[in-house]
């Protein structure tokens, strides 16, 4: 009985030893908990977003006062932009996956809840005649949950012709913002995302998106409205070369590699 006790104690310990020096299995999710607690818990992210929706009231009073000669119109994405899509994201770290696992089933709900000061900005800016375009890389299929939430939430214009426009295929919004230029000033674009703006910030390098932001500088705060979002978008697939099917390790080691620290300034 005791060389089986010894044994088993032996045994024990080496299993033990071996677990304790195994990799622990990469979380997939586990780097988005702090963005998605900041969206959700932080006054911070409220406050920006009722200052960008209170700079956007103030820049469209300022283009009402201008002759234009096509009705005014004012473009906004729709996810995290004027519906906020948090929840979603901290489902997926409670779950540890990742995008699209569940996108669907979050969408078909179409419960998701205002961002602040979006609704009251697009109903103001209604009410003074210009058009409203809801402009979002949702897909084609999403249409009807996504007019319904977007009622639910008492955004405007969401049945006028044309208003909601989703995507067939591919992620670049350029092809719907000309359409609507056709027979539209577009005095605002409001986004979370770059490209929610423009063609010369679509699929860029990290470099090359700081570049395109630097030449456009004039025009954020102004004609371009920025919603924060450190969630999801286009700067992480700049982050992994937007290349989407990186194994978790490797998106990983993309992230780390890329984290600048302050201990190298200091000489």
């Amino acid at each position: 009985m005791h060389f089986k006790r010894t044994g088993f104690f032996l045994f024990s310990i080496f299993i033990l030893t071996r677990c304790a020096s195994a990799p622990p299995e990469l979380a997939v999710a586990d780097y988005q908990i702090g963005a998605a607690l900041w969206h959700q818990t932080s006054g911070e992210f409220r406050a920006l977003s009722y200052q960008a929706y209170n700079l956007a009231r103030y820049r469209l009073d300022n283009e009402l006062r201008k002759k234009h000669t096509k009705p005014p119109a004012v473009v906004v994405d729709v996810d995290q932009t004027v519906l906020d899509g948090a929840p979603y994201q901290a489902e997926l770290v409670k779950k540890n996956s990742s995008y699209p696992d569940g996108w669907n089933a979050y969408v078909e709900r179409a419960d998701g809840e205002a961002l602040p000061g979006a609704a009251g900005f697009l109903n103001y800016a209604a009410n003074r005649g210009v058009k409203v375009f809801y402009v979002t890389n949702r897909k084609e299929p999403q249409r009807a949950p996504t007019r319904l939430n977007l009622l639910r939430r008492g955004f405007p214009n969401v049945d006028g012709p044309g208003a909601l426009v989703l995507q067939s295929s591919g992620t670049s919004k350029e092809n719907h913002r000309e359409t609507i230029r056709k027979n539209y000033d577009v005095v605002l674009l409001i986004g979370d995302n770059l490209g929610d703006f423009d063609k010369s910030f679509d699929d860029k390098a990290i470099a090359d998106r700081k570049h395109a932001v630097d030449a456009s500088e004039k025009l954020f705060g102004s004609k371009y409205i920025v919603l924060p979002n450190t969630m999801y978008g286009a700067w992480e697939g700049a982050v992994y070369d937007y290349n989407w099917k990186l194994s978790p390790a490797d998106r990983d080691k993309k992230r780390r590699v890329l984290l600048d620290g302050a201990s190298k300034a200091v000489e």
